[in-house]
């Protein structure tokens, strides 16, 4: 007994060893040991992700900060401008080739600094000083992320064959999410049981998870970086102006971050919102959002790397930018007897939100030249974080704070319809969403991409041809059952009779 117990484990552990994470035919042993440690890492590093920008977070800023709409939009807003360090950060890259050096010791170094966040309401007596010294540790920690993700970028693009971009990356996207469906549950309980000290102990563990994520970074072998040593003593602004004058590159850096900003108007908002109007608890909102969305990415996302590689990023994109250009309009909706709508939205979004994640980077990559390859990663993000995600957030919370907060006090119209400010974000953001998804979307560029309405067709054939073949089985299996009773019973009358 004993020896088939460990025959059995042994069995079940060989048998997880040659689970297929992503396609490795062709690869060296020592580039599949590496992208494993790249998907296990991000198992703690989307712990740390949906921590920070969560619930729990807001429920921070809302609750031990005081931050109003305005305060929310400018917090928000403020990390990500200071990711405008990548065009410097990107140039002391190139010129001195220490990637390694820069996102192992800047990560770990802005991960660590969530935890004297979470520490800061103990520490600091004053509101104002509370506020100042917060912000100033989120710009840190935007200014570390920002030598992580150009590394990380840089890394991927060096590392990760183009053949198997789109399986690669949306499997480890779909793994990762399940460890980040537990990191922001716990941290949901922790709030609703413990008040402002599970506030504390959620960003800790934000802290603490981020932290590992780097330290699976120090036994990855990191390829030399393209150009030589020294390169970057061209001077930045020369570097700089290569990539301005780069078209094609460019279109695809004013396409991303104009849907960003669009995205970004209500972001600081959707938990605000769950919140105060329609009076959700937080584990509630992790349940129908964070939950729900992640639950729905995990399900999907490996059968959108197929095709991302097949059709390729440009028709995924604009399937599934056109379907989450009307989820703001659909939050309208919503309302105190209508919370079962929210996990449905947030639903729709984990289904069809991270492709366009997924497109986003492989269109910056394959846009992006090896010789110059940093560069041209930090003008995007520098521009992307800066016009999209930062003056979204901003213009956003001025907007709620002012003009929108005036016109529901103001507007009858607003009052008999039971709109609030947030509902008119939410509008907002939809239209201008729809401005981008018809008006710039088709202007970006692929070789040998499918045409949109031939990839949506055959996809949709494909869809319906497997819900069929599914129909089909599970009426073979019914009819399989009742047969198999039947002849049961049959024998059973005749043994009987005998």
């Amino acid at each position: 007994m004993h020896h088939t117990r460990r025959r059995t484990l042994g069995e079940i552990a060989a048998r997880a060893g040659r689970i297929q994470l992503f396609d490795s035919r062709g690869l060296e042993e020592d580039a599949r040991r590496d992208l494993r440690r790249i998907i296990y890492a991000m198992l703690f590093g989307q712990i740390n992700l949906l921590i920070t920008t969560g619930i729990a977070w807001t429920g921070f800023l809302r609750e031990v900060l005081r931050a109003d709409d305005f305060l929310l939009g400018l917090i928000a807003a403020a990390p990500v401008a200071a990711n405008t360090l990548q065009i410097l950060i990107a140039y002391w890259m190139q010129r001195y080739q220490k990637r390694r050096f820069f996102m192992l010791f800047f990560g770990l170094l802005s991960r660590f600094f969530w935890i004297p966040i979470a520490l800061v309401p103990y520490l600091i007596p004053l509101h104002g000083a509370r506020v100042a010294l917060v912000s100033a540790f989120v710009v840190a920690v935007a200014v570390g992320n920002s030598f992580v993700s150009l590394s990380f970028a840089s890394l991927m693009a060096d590392i990760v064959p183009m053949r198997i971009r789109g399986r690669y990356f949306a499997s480890r996207q779909a793994i990762s999410l399940v460890a980040g469906l537990l990191g922001a549950l716990a941290a949901s309980f922790l709030v609703d049981r413990l008040g402002k000290a599970g506030y504390t102990a959620a960003l800790c563990v934000a802290g603490v998870a981020g932290m590992v994520d780097i330290a699976f970074f120090f036994r990855v072998k990191f390829p030399p970086m393209g150009g030589q040593e020294g390169g970057g003593a061209r001077g930045i602004l020369s570097s700089l102006r290569e990539v301005l004058a780069d078209r094609s590159f460019m279109r695809v850096v004013l396409c991303f971050t104009c849907w960003a900003f669009t995205v970004n108007l209500p972001a600081p908002f959707f938990n605000v919102y769950m919140l105060e109007h329609l009076r959700m608890s937080y584990t509630q909102i992790t349940l129908a959002g964070q939950i729900a969305s992640n639950a729905a990415t995990v399900l999907v996302l490996s059968r959108w790397g197929m095709p991302l590689d097949r059709f390729g990023n440009k028709a995924v994109l604009q399937i599934c930018s056109r379907v989450c250009m009307c989820i703001p309009f659909l939050w309208m909706l919503t309302a105190p007897g209508t919370v079962w709508l929210v996990p449905i939205l947030y639903i729709l979004s984990g289904v069809f939100w991270p492709p366009i994640d997924l497109a986003q980077q492989n269109f910056y990559l394959g846009a992006a030249p090896g010789r110059d390859r940093a560069m041209h990663v930090a003008v995007f993000f520098a521009v992307f974080n800066l016009f999209g995600v930062a003056l979204g957030n901003a213009l956003g919370g001025l907007l709620v704070h002012s003009v929108f907060s005036a016109a529901q006090a103001n507007l009858a119209v607003m009052r008999r319809v039971g709109w609030t400010k947030y509902h008119l974000i939410f509008l907002l953001s939809s239209l201008l969403r729809i401005c981008v998804a018809f008006g710039l979307f088709p202007l970006l560029r692929e070789e040998n991409a499918a045409p949109y309405g031939e990839a949506l067709r055959t996809m949709g054939r494909e869809w319906c041809a497997g819900r069929v073949r599914w129909a089909m089985a599970v009426r073979a299996s019914i009819l399989r059952r009742r047969y198999r009773r039947r002849r049961g019973g049959d024998q059973g009358q005749e043994n009987s009779h005998k």
